[in-house]
Formats: structure tokens, sequence, C-alpha cells
């Protein structure tokens, strides 16, 4: 499903979100502009900046040698929402989703575009991407090799990236990811607490295949003030979250949370994807032994025999690093209490 359209014209949609970008924009926009293959339109959502990056992108559509539609928000939407509707513009057979402060090399729209026309069966590929601070400089590691996806590649460019390793982490990142518009009516509403690039990747790799490209196609730009990134930018300016991020109460918490929506996701989309009862008794299991592990005692002593239980049952093989995570299991001050830190 979702792949009709295999001709060699396929219409190429960027759909980029923009919030007071105005130090690192133009270099992004300038670089569409620059590519060996243009595209056909470029939907900008910006969500209602209050520096110049209104007249920024207004100034470069003007000039722009393709379509360019720009979306002013009235109000602040999030990132999310803004993406959605971003999307939600596009009129394009491939839709690409840009960041308003990386690069993109001259070869991206090209070499994704060609991935497409010979496989016919692809619904989404996201690529590779250098890792540069915020004045384009490399550092010593690409995106992959931060994310330690790297070893994992070969595998997966016979297979094609399966939902399960989704399930256990996000390792697509959206301005690398380039999907067939077909699949848009089957996307659902994007759920607030979801990564965009997370729920898109996700929903692709249930419903048909999604791929990589081993090639380096974006300057993806680390610094303080963007909303994601990868962790590699001084650790002064994002230290403010680095407890949340340890804190695994918080994240399995959420992961809990993640799974019962996808169990409601995957049995509304039961009829257009196979096998599609046991994905669901793989998304049971992860849950129950989730729960489990949210309501271990607050002694250690009385969490061993469980903890030893889930792992010779091979619960936590069903997410990464398993005995890595028992053991965060066992030494954590963990409990039912913690449910508010949600």
């Amino acid at each position: 499903m979702g792949v009709e359209d295999v001709s060699n014209k396929l219409s190429l949609s960027i759909a980029m979100c923009t919030y007071n970008g105005a130090g690192f924009v133009l270099e992004q926009l300038e670089s569409f502009a620059n590519h060996t293959c243009l595209p056909d339109e470029l939907i900008v959502c910006d969500d209602h900046s209050l520096d110049s990056t209104a007249d920024i992108l207004n100034d470069f559509a003007k000039k722009s040698p393709f379509h360019v539609k720009i979306i002013i928000n009235e109000k602040n939407i999030g990132s999310n929402k803004n993406f959605a509707k971003a999307i939600k513009h596009c009129n394009g057979d491939i839709i690409f989703l840009a960041d308003q402060d990386d690069v993109w090399v001259p070869e991206k729209l090209a070499s994704i575009k060609s991935f497409f026309e010979s496989s016919v069966e692809t619904g989404g590929v996201f690529s590779d991407a250098y890792l540069v601070d915020q004045h384009l400089h490399l550092f010593n590691n690409t995106l992959w090799e931060k994310l330690k996806f790297k070893n994992k590649i070969k595998r997966y460019q016979k297979t094609g990236v399966p939902h399960r390793l989704l399930l256990e982490r996000n390792i697509v990142t959206g301005a690398t990811l380039a999907f067939r518009s077909s699949f848009c009516p089957y996307l659902g509403e994007m759920p607030a607490d979801w990564i965009h690039d997370h729920w898109i990747a996700l929903n692709i790799s249930i419903l048909s295949r999604l791929d990589l490209i081993d090639l380096k196609l974006i300057y993806y730009r680390q610094h303080a003030g963007q909303q994601i990134g990868t962790g590699v930018v001084p650790p002064n300016s994002h230290t403010r979250k680095c407890w949340q991020r340890r804190d695994p109460r918080i994240r399995i918490n959420r992961w809990l949370a993640h799974r019962e929506f996808l169990i409601k996701r995957l049995s509304a989309l039961e009829n257009l994807i196979d096998r599609g009862r046991l994905k669901n008794k793989i998304l049971d299991k992860q849950k129950t032994h989730t729960k489990t592990r949210i309501n271990l005692p607050k002694s250690r002593i009385k969490r061993l025999p469980i903890v030893l239980r889930e792992l010779m049952h091979g619960n936590y093989h069903l997410f990464q690093k398993p005995f890595g995570t028992a053991w965060k299991d066992l030494i954590w001050p963990l409990s039912r209490d913690d449910a508010h830190l949600v």
C-alpha cells in the first residue's frame, strides 16, 4: 500500500518548521536552493517566532527557484503540531522533513529520490549525518556513530529497519527522514508526548518498509538553543535536563504510556498490516513487563527475585541492554509512589 506512484517523475516537498531561527535559517534555505535536484515546493510553518525569522523566510521566497509557501501560526503550537501542519500542506509524492538550523548537502534530494524510484516497496528512507557545531565545524563522529547504530547498518540495508527496533528506541532523526505522502492518511493524529520523527518512522515501519541510506546527507547542527539534538553540545548548555534523562522512573512510566497507546494504534491498523495480532502480543508483553518494573518494591532485597524472574523469562530482552536495565532496576530507589513523576 502507499506505493502506487513509481514513475521517475516523483514530486518533492520539503516540510520545514521554524521558531526563532533567525541565526541559522538562511543557511538552511540557501542549501535547498543549491541542490542538484531542486524540490517542487517548500512548505514552512513558523511557530509564531518573535525574531526576524518571518522576514528572512519572506525575502527568500521572493527569489527562490522553487515554490515557497509560508504559514505563520497565530500562536505557538509546539513542534509536533507544527510539523503535522506543515506535512498536511505538502503536495509532493515524497515529503522531506527539515529543521531550521541544519545545512543539507547538495546531493540529498537527488539521492533519496533515486532510492524511492528504485525501490517501489519502500515507504520511508533516512540517512546518516555529519555532526557539526554552531559554526559548522565537524565533530569526530557521525550521527549514527553517536546513536550507536553504525554496526547494524549492513543488516538493515537488506531487510529494512524493523518496527521492533523502533519500539525499543528511536534511531531515525527527522531531519534525515523522507517518506511517501501516500502514507499521510494512515499516520493518524500525532501524539503530544511523542517526537514527530519517531512517530512517523514507527508507523511507516509497521505499514510498509523503512529503509536507510548509508550516506551523510546533512550537516546536523548541535547548539545550545536546539530542541532535541544528540547531547554532544557543551555540557553547560543542557545540564538543566540531565537529571531527567538519567532518572529511569520517568522513562519507564513514559514507556508504559507509549506501549498502551501503541497497542490501541496497532489494533486500529490491524486490517492494513500483516501479523497484526503477533505485533500486539509483543506489545502486550512489553506492557506487562514495564508494569512489573514500575511496581517493584522499595526494598532492593525483595526486588531481586522479581528481577531475576523477569530476566529468566526473557522479558528484559524485549528491550536494548537487558542486563544493564535489570541492574538499574535492582539499584535504583524505585517504587509505585513515583507515578506522579510522569
